[in-house]
């Protein structure tokens, strides 16, 4: 299986403003969480332009954007670990993330979460889709066929239901199911040969 289209965002320009695109967690990443750089090599800064220009022209056209709370969920857990790295990097301390959720002032990271929050809000219609007994059902039975995680399935399949089928996401495993357009600057993605 492959996405019906594979654009290069390096070298796609939407010409169309109505056209609706969903974002993947990794996007949200690097357009909404702040200290996304901090941890990072020049390499994913690099990469990550790529996408922040692309989403950045979206919203200057007016295109209507989207994600879901499981890709919402997703980020803040990506920001409670990266800001747990960053915390035990500035204070020289090797605690655990357990102990990390447990020290008395966690009003930074709930600022930060805040800030994420809010951004997405502000480019994005948060979509609440569903996942039950039968999707995951169908996630096993077709594992062979795909390379994405039981969220990224089920993500891709609620787009297709629902019709978001222009989707920006840097994970080469979108490139391994069909039924919508993936918008991607991930070498693997454009060339599975890679």
């Amino acid at each position: 299986m492959k996405p019906d289209c594979i654009r290069d965002i390096s070298k796609f320009s939407s010409m169309d403003s109505n056209r609706p695109y969903f974002l993947d967690t990794n996007i949200l990443y690097w357009y909404c969480y702040p200290n996304y750089a901090l941890l990072n090599s020049n390499k994913v800064h690099r990469q990550s332009e790529i996408y922040i220009n692309f989403v950045d022209n979206l919203v200057y056209n007016g295109n209507p954007i989207f994600t879901s709370v499981y890709n919402m969920s997703e980020l803040l857990y990506t920001v409670e670990k990266n800001e747990f790295e960053l915390y035990k990097s500035k204070q020289g301390t090797d605690i655990t993330l357990k102990e990390f959720r447990r020290i008395t002032n966690r009003s930074d990271l709930k600022t930060t979460l805040l800030v994420c929050i809010e951004n997405i809000k502000n480019i994005c219609k948060i979509l609440d889709y569903h996942s039950g007994p039968d999707i995951l059902d169908e996630f096993v039975s077709s594992i062979d066929k795909h390379h994405c995680d039981n969220y990224d399935y089920i993500i891709l399949k609620n787009c297709i239901a629902d019709n978001k089928k222009h989707i920006i996401s840097d994970d080469a495993d979108f490139a391994t199911m069909d039924g919508f357009t993936l918008y991607t600057a991930n070498s693997y993605a454009l060339n599975p040969t890679v």
